[in-house]
């Protein structure tokens, strides 16, 4: 159970799809979407999905949770060529990133700190001041 959440199960799950991972991951969720809350009311939770987002000059990993926090199959590559923009908005308690991709707008929210993952407020702190790898990016 929350496997997700130590720094060196993210390591190994990231060198697996060859990628290396230092202070350049952070946890993060999608909400649902608006229609759901109007038809699922408080079963929408159901429908938030949680990711470990990877920060990388010439791309974006989205890397699937479970909601008990363990790695799923699910796998989203963003190279730098399908990024079409990124937006970071600085809040008191998260961080709201919006992807427009060439198919999609992704809004995905990252809180700077979680109860018992000290890596969480290290790596949002890095990649702010790295300017989320924005100018890299785009």
């Amino acid at each position: 159970m929350n496997e997700a959440m130590k720094m060196e199960n993210i390591h190994e799950y990231f060198g697996e799809i060859g990628k290396a991972v230092d202070k350049n991951v952070v946890m993060g969720y999608t909400d649902p979407r608006k229609r759901d809350y109007f038809f699922l009311g408080a079963f929408s939770a159901f429908k938030m999905k949680s990711y470990l987002i990877a920060f990388y000059s010439d791309e974006i990993i989205l890397a699937g949770l479970t909601a008990t926090g363990k790695f799923n199959e699910e796998l989203i590559h963003l190279s730098k060529n399908d990024i079409q923009s990124i937006t970071v908005k600085k809040g008191v308690m998260q961080y709201k990133i919006m992807i427009q991709t060439k198919e999609e707008k992704i809004k995905l929210k990252c809180n700077k700190y979680i109860f018992n993952t000290p890596w969480q407020k290290e790596n949002t702190t890095y990649l702010e001041n790295q300017n989320w790898y924005i100018k890299e990016l785009v």
